[in-house]
């Protein structure tokens, strides 16, 4: 596995991205780690919808589901009515993304300037055959990752 300031940057990048604003609620089952949703809406009405990781609308990956928001470090954390469900983004091999002010981490095309592509989606932790390891939550999931101006 490749060490490089860019992965660290890419990482400090998919945990500090804000992930959008719901979350189950009471009578709504809990996700899983591994599930990937859509949280849309607004702080008034926020939405939820669990739905397949390689959906064009499922913006986020559920990391964990914890007793409460603290048991989520590094993580977004989204309170329910029993706990809070840990986030962070759903990255989808072959697909680019990049950091956005406004929007945290953004799919983009592969030639948009500073994007991060992703080679593989993995539930371990074992080095990747290419590009670098980037995990998330308790490391359950993984991706590795490489420069996309690198994967041409």
């Amino acid at each position: 596995m490749r060490e490089s300031g860019w992965l660290i940057g890419a990482a400090a990048l998919v945990l500090a991205g804000g992930w959008l604003l719901a979350a189950p609620t009471a009578g709504e089952d809990l996700p899983s780690a591994g599930d990937c949703a859509s949280f849309v809406g607004t702080a008034d009405a926020p939405g939820y919808a669990a739905l397949d990781c390689g959906a064009e609308q499922a913006n986020a990956r559920v990391l964990g589901v914890a007793d409460v928001a603290d048991a989520c470090p590094g993580s977004d954390a989204r309170p329910t009515a029993g706990g809070a469900v840990c986030l962070g983004p759903n990255l989808v091999a072959g697909h680019c993304y990049r950091d956005d002010l406004q929007m945290g981490l953004v799919r983009v095309t592969c030639d948009t300037f500073g994007a991060v592509k992703v080679l593989k989606v993995a539930n371990s932790t074992f080095p990747c055959e290419e590009g670098d390891l980037l995990t998330l939550g308790d490391r359950s999931i993984a991706f590795c990752v490489t420069r996309a101006a690198d994967s041409r």
